[in-house]
Order: C-alpha cells, then structure tokens, then sequence
C-alpha cells in the first residue's frame, strides 16, 4: 500500500540518484506508473530515458535548463517526448545563462518540440525575473523564445511569472494565446509594487490576465515582529553554567535553521521570510565573525560558506576572505 506514496513525488539532484531510480525501475517496471511528480536539476545521462519511459503518468514536471558541459542531456532528450505533463516548471540560474551543447540540447528539445507538442500542459512557470533580465541582456532573447513556443502551442490556461517588479519584453506577447486565463503573478507590495500594480491596472487585456496577492510589508513587519520581554539582569548569559561542549551542540543546531542550512538556493536579495544570514554572526562573540576564538568556526562560519554564489560584484571579497 506504501509503494504507490513513496513514488509520488520523486526529485533528482545527482546522477547517482538518476541511477539508483534507474536500476529500481528496471526491476519493477510497475513502480514507473506511480510517478505523479517529478523535479530534475540535472542532465543526468542516459539514466532519465529509461526513467522518462517507465513514468507515462507523470502530471507535474519541474525541470532545469541550467546543464553544465560535462553533463549529458541526451536521456533526458529523447525521454521528454515519451510523457505528458500537465504543469511544467522551469528553472534556471540567477546570475549568467549557462552556454554549451549540453544546455542547448536540452533548451531545444523543451522550447522547439516538447512544449508545442505537450497537449496536456495547461500550467507553465517562466523562470525569468526582472532581476535577471537587467543583470544580463541574454536573458531576454531566451525569454522571448519561450514565450514564442508557448504561442505555438496555445493550450496553456495558466502561465507563472518570476519575481517582476515591470512587465518586460516577452509577456505582451502572450496576451495572444487565446487560451490563456490567468497571469499569475508574485505577490505584489501595495507600496513597493505600486508602478507595477499601476502598469497592470492601466492595461485592459492585463489587467483581465493577471491574477495577484496583495502584501503590505511596511505594516506586517510591524504587526509581525516579535515581542520579547527584556532580561531582567542585563549581564546574563545563556547557559553560562552548562560546558562548553553543550552550548556548542545547542547553538549549532540553533544555527542550523536560523541560517537555513539545508537550503542550497537562496534569495537574491534578503526579505522578511528569509533574511541574510550575515548578522547572526554578529550575535555573540561564541560565533562572531572576527572573533578571536576558534568557536565561531566551528559553528556559524560552515553554514555562512556553505553554498556561495559567485558574481562579478562579490568575487574580489570573498578572494580577499581567504
């Protein structure tokens, strides 16, 4: 009875998942057909055909179109034509498009054949922000090429936007698609967002398309902010008698969510649900950035260098940290 619930939802992240997935459906070719969802961030060779021909009844696929040279797309290349999904979500990097044959393969495939071919997708997720499309120009033709293939297809109801803050080049086109019912937004600031909610507001095909979450953030981060009673004794210090070794345990793992360790992607920019994690080292001097101890070390530092995005702008200090 398990079996069916533990297939649901599958998500690779390394080819060597790819293979063990693969192995296991060679075995049991059943467990193919209770694949309902599945994410893959990677090429992950010949592995995700066989994996993509024994899981026809896959409804949500989450894919990323940011492949590194050395990663083959040729499985997931020829096995994207074997399903068909109803909701497609595209990833990509936040900073440079990826350039190689590996990337270009896969591209093609989802953006020339699979998406005007898909005549179940209703639902696609565009993953391109305002952020990237300002950093680097090749963004946009990007953009615009997939917005050209979801012209093609014109079965979609619903299309997901990234985190925009304008309406750039490749959404006007899709007001075409006359199967179109929704324009999803990110939740929008009233105060923040306002030109956008204006741009929006103003336009009559736009403002019938766009769907929305409106935010006060001035006013939920007042309303939302904590309140903790002050200590009563100004020089008291959290487990000052437990050892060393204990308060070491327990503020690692302190440190473990409120630096959100597990997550390998964050925000480009800090927000109220998921702020920078820099000034937590600031905190005490047990995890101080330039403490003298070797404490903070061994705690906070590991989850600050954990996963690093290098940029143009951050590069030189981060070489001059080491």
């Amino acid at each position: 009875m398990a079996t069916p619930l533990l297939y649901n939802v599958v998500v690779l992240r390394s080819k060597a998942q790819a293979q063990a997935l693969e192995d296991v459906l060679e075995a049991n070719l059943e467990f193919g057909r209770f694949i309902k969802k599945l994410r893959v961030e990677g090429g992950y060779g010949s592995s995700m055909h066989t994996i993509l021909e024994s899981a026809p009844n896959i409804t949500d696929l989450v894919l990323s179109l940011a492949i590194c040279s050395a990663d083959s797309t040729d499985g997931l290349c020829t096995g994207l034509s074997l399903i068909n999904p109803c909701r497609l979500i595209l990833l990509e990097t936040s900073w440079q498009p990826l350039t190689n044959r590996q990337e270009r393969a896969l591209r093609n495939a989802v953006i020339l054949d699979c998406i005007p071919s898909w005549s179940n997708l209703r639902i696609v997720g565009c993953p391109y922000s305002s952020f990237m499309l300002t950093m680097n120009p090749g963004w946009i033709d990007r953009a615009m090429n997939l917005s050209r293939a979801l012209l093609k297809s014109d079965v979609h109801t619903t299309i997901l936007c990234g985190d925009l803050d304008s309406i750039p080049p490749f959404v006007p086109p899709l007001y075409d698609i006359p199967s179109l019912e929704t324009l999803q937004f990110q939740p929008l600031d009233v105060h923040y967002d306002a030109p956008l909610i204006s741009i929006i507001n103003g336009d009559k095909r736009l403002k019938q398309l766009a769907k929305y979450t409106l935010t006060d953030r001035r006013n939920s981060e007042v309303l939302n902010e904590p309140y903790i009673t002050p200590s009563q004794n100004p020089h008291f210090t959290p487990m000052k008698s437990a050892s060393e070794q204990t308060r070491e345990t327990v503020w690692k793992r302190v440190l473990f969510f409120a630096m959100y360790a597990e997550e390998a992607s964050f925000s480009r920019r800090p927000s109220q649900s998921r702020p920078s994690r820099l000034p937590i080292l600031y905190v005490s001097k047990d995890f101080h950035l330039c403490g003298n101890s070797l404490t903070h070390q061994r705690l906070a530092l590991p989850y600050l260098y954990h996963s690093v995005k290098l940029t143009i702008h951050n590069a030189q200090k981060l070489s001059d940290t080491f």
